[in-house]
């Protein structure tokens, strides 16, 4: 038997030989891993590989109004590539443009992280919730300036630590191109205004390939020129640029494409750019402005808009203002559509109230389909919506408002206009027959909640003659009836008259089904047709044999999830079926 000593020195023996057949078997499959296919790529489309990757990786999970997150080091996932095998490990850790995309995880990181890149360009995409990262990460990033290519920052610290930490970035920037700050406050997740204008300057004012300019909640003193995107969100009041600082900014900036000003201009009057030059942005596509609707003004008589860029209005505190102050407005969109005959035709409008904020929102878009008002009326950045307007506070139900509607709807070319959507609002049956009339291709008309009742209104006027100059001098040609070419009229949430009990709903619009019946008949013997369809969605106190009674005067009648009583009916039987009914004035 074998003793304790001589076991020990067997086994030590045996365990040197496994050893050797480790390296031996870790060898041999070293060299058969070079004969894979992925083993032979060359090193240069493996460093393209993982650059596309951790590029993918660092955006694509977020969209471009958010940040990407990297909590911790798993978010950063490009960076397995190390851990697969010995030769995608070296060729990711002598790949610098891999590690030229940061993240936010510990000092050892950050200082990894610059070291690997070299003299790569930097991109950095990161939130601060905690003032001491954010200074030590600032600090580290602040000694490579020069290789900054993508600066976008996130804070949602204290005022005197965001000042504090962006003041250490005060060497030039040569290579930077997109520059976002947004100062957020953590605790009530709301937007915090800062308190006063900062006064130091970032990049020491030198950045000549900067681009892409994005202040949200922050403001600085330096407006560099060259830039080809410029967004400006709530910013303080004693930041807010005047008409003339914004003047100087677009004058150093004629390559500008997209403009988005957002509580960003302060109130200097309508005259502030009467007698100035207008500024001409030929590569403008896309103006987005949220400001007093003198600023609005102010500004639109001030540049020369291309006609294919995209309008995106909203215009505050016009309650106050004198009747006459759509004038410039209107004046703006009649000499815009009206500079070049190859305008995007308008098919689409859509008139959309809200009670609560007392807002108006016009939406002109190019689409030919009928379809909801949500999917062009909210979509800001659907190409197919040339211009949406917004008003906040609105005049409603009032003949100012009344005249303010016509005005702007006759401002626009609306002789291709297909579809009409109303939501949550009552449009007079004068601007109704004013502006829509004589459409001849007008087919399609929806309301949602409110409206019916000047609609029906409109529909019941008798036949009329064209308007001066549409057919013809003094207007010569054969009647016409309300939209001569309509097809299809949606009611959706309509609150009709209740007919059992009395009752009149407070919702409703004090109709009752008797009334679109007639206007329907009325419309039928001025037209000689039916109307094509109509389409009753969700609307209370609407009886099936209602339906039925409108069948007789529409070719096809759709309900859907309406609330209705099968034995009653709020139209007469005998008086539908008389000549008189038919004919009658409503």
């Amino acid at each position: 038997m074998l003793s304790f000593e001589m076991a020990a020195n067997v086994q030590a023996r045996l365990d040197v030989e496994i050893a050797q057949l480790a390296i031996t078997l870790s060898s041999l499959k070293t060299q058969k891993n070079t004969f894979a296919l992925i083993s032979r790529l060359p090193t240069s489309i493996l460093e393209r590989i993982f650059i596309c990757y951790a590029r993918n990786k660092y955006f694509r999970p977020y969209t471009t109004r958010a940040w990407p997150r990297f909590k911790k080091m798993s978010d950063a996932t490009w960076i397995g590539v190390l851990f697969v095998c010995r030769r995608w490990r070296h060729v990711a850790l002598t790949c610098p443009a891999l590690w030229s995309y940061l993240f936010v995880a510990s000092p050892w990181w950050t200082e990894a992280l610059l070291t690997r890149s070299l003299d790569s360009p930097l991109r950095i995409w990161a939130e601060f919730y905690k003032s001491d990262m954010a200074l030590d990460f600032i600090a580290r990033l602040a000694l490579h300036t020069e290789r900054l290519q993508e600066c976008c920052l996130c804070f949602g610290i204290t005022q005197s630590d965001v000042v504090s930490a962006l003041s250490m970035l005060s060497s030039s920037a040569p290579l930077l191109r997109i520059l976002k700050i947004t100062n957020e406050k953590e605790d009530s997740g709301k937007h915090e205004p800062a308190e006063a204008v900062n006064d130091y300057v970032l990049f020491n004012g030198y950045t000549p390939m900067l681009r892409e300019l994005e202040l949200t909640n922050y403001s600085i003193p330096w407006w560099p020129g060259g830039l080809t995107n410029l967004r400006l969100r709530n910013l303080a009041t004693p930041a807010r640029l005047t008409m003339a600082e914004l003047r100087v900014i677009l004058a150093r900036s004629p390559d500008l494409i997209q403009l988005h000003l957002e509580n960003a201009l302060r109130r200097s009057g309508r005259n502030s750019c009467q007698d100035c030059e207008k500024l001409h942005l030929p590569s403008l596509t896309r103006l987005s402005i949220t400001a007093p609707f003198s600023e609005i003004i102010a500004l639109l008589s001030c540049v020369d808009i291309p006609l294919a860029a995209q309008l995106r209005l909203q215009c505050q505190q016009i309650n106050h203002l004198p009747a006459d102050d759509f004038i410039p407005f209107c004046t703006f969109l009649s000499q815009w559509f009206g500079a070049s005959t190859s305008f995007i035709p308008i098919h689409s409008l859509c008139i959309t109230s809200s009670d609560d904020m007392k807002e108006m929102r016009f939406t002109f878009g190019a689409s030919e389909n009928a379809a909801s008002p949500s999917w062009f009326s909210y979509m800001e950045d659907n190409e197919e919506v040339p211009l949406s307007v917004g008003f906040i506070p609105w005049p409603l139900r009032s003949k100012r408002g009344d005249d303010a509607i016509r005005d702007i709807c006759q401002s626009v070319p609306l002789a291709h206009l297909k579809n009409i959507f109303l939501e949550d609002y009552c449009l007079s049956s004068t601007v109704w027959a004013d502006t829509f009339w004589h459409l001849p291709e007008l087919r399609y008309i929806e309301l949602i909640c409110k409206g019916l009742s000047d609609l029906i209104e409109t529909l019941s006027i008798p036949s009329r003659p064209p308007l001066p100059n549409t057919e013809g001098p003094k207007g010569r040609g054969p009647r016409q009836v309300f939209a001569p070419s309509l097809e299809e009229i949606i009611l959706d949430r309509i609150a009709f008259t209740d007919q059992i009990d009395g009752y009149d709903n407070i919702y409703a619009d004090n109709l009752k089904v008797e009334r679109l019946y007639r206007a329907l008949a009325r419309r039928q013997k001025e037209a000689g047709r039916k109307l094509p369809r109509l389409g009753l969605y969700r609307c209370s106190y609407l009886y099936k044999d209602d339906v039925e009674h409108l069948r007789c005067v529409v070719e096809h009648v759709e309900r859907l999830g309406n609330s209705s009583i099968d034995e009653c009916s709020s139209i007469d039987e005998d008086q539908e079926n008389s000549e008189a009914f038919v004919a009658g004035e409503v």
